[in-house]
């Protein structure tokens, strides 16, 4: 099986970008492809997003190559699971690594696996929960414009 992808979708204007005097806010979402967890959580293609005019954060992504990368990206799911008595969204915990800027997933319990506790990363074949979540992020970036 392949490799899932994370696909980054900026919502439409007026509410996918926010220009602030020194940074630019992007609001979107993240769709998660069926395949297998990826290793050390999904790559993020920030270029792939049109209207980021950012700086480099400092220390990463070097000023040649022009490719955005956020300072502080904030996630949460916020689907609503009617499925399952409409109680709230999905269970899964994405959070975006400020080191290498991927998306991970952690859940809070595997019974599938020996592993458990207050919170593990995910892994093997994406569930259709997570291929079907509404993920929700707001990312912060340098404004160089």
């Amino acid at each position: 099986m392949a490799v899932a992808t994370a696909t980054i979708t900026p919502f439409p204007y007026p509410k996918g970008h926010d220009n602030t005097q020194r940074n630019i806010v992007v609001r979107g979402t993240f769709t998660i492809s069926t395949g297998t967890y990826p290793p050390g959580g999904f790559s993020l293609n920030w270029n792939s997003v049109p209207g980021i005019y950012s700086i480099p954060v400092p220390g990463s992504t070097p000023s040649s190559t022009g490719s955005p990368a956020p300072f502080d990206v904030d996630v949460k799911s916020v689907a609503n699971r009617a499925g399952f008595g409409g109680i709230g969204p999905s269970g899964y915990i994405y959070l975006w690594d400020n080191v290498l800027g991927n998306l991970h997933i952690f859940e809070s319990d595997n019974g599938a696996s020996s592993a458990s506790g207050p919170l593990i990363e995910y892994g093997g074949n994406i569930d259709g929960n997570i291929v079907n979540d509404t993920i929700q992020f707001t990312a912060y970036f340098y404004r160089n414009n």
